[in-house]
């Protein structure tokens, strides 16, 4: 009996640690993409404009539904190219966290109903 006992104690344990690993896991990857979606939003907001034709947007992240999670306005006087680098890297890895983790999400489309602009020298959205 003792024997038993001890046995289902061990399986519970492991099945504990196999779970304190996947918490610790999942952890992570929410640090990680809360880190890379700052360095994106304070990269993208470093430039500045004079005028509207400065400003643009993009697309970031991956919704479990599918469809991007938000959009990210920007001044095209900073490296374009790696912002789409930083938001292609990010968008990946919210894709793997998603699936890894089975996340759901509202199914909500996220559009660009918004126009940018240019004010105080930084891009903006100016009408939602």
């Amino acid at each position: 009996m003792k024997k038993k006992i001890l046995l289902i104690l061990t399986i519970f344990g492991l099945l504990s640690c196999a779970n304190d690993d996947t918490t610790e896991s999942k952890a992570a990857y929410e640090m990680q993409l809360q880190e890379q979606i700052e360095a994106i939003t304070n990269f993208a907001s470093s430039g500045n404009c004079n005028e509207d034709t400065d400003c643009d947007y993009l697309a970031y992240g991956s919704k479990a539904c599918g469809g991007p999670q938000g959009y990210v306005v920007f001044s095209t006087a900073i490296d374009v190219d790696l912002l789409k680098e930083m938001i292609e890297d990010y968008t990946k890895l919210e894709e793997e966290y998603n699936i890894k983790f089975g996340i759901i999400s509202d199914c909500s489309i996220v559009s660009p109903l918004f126009i940018t602009g240019c004010l105080n020298n930084q891009c903006a959205k100016m009408i939602e």
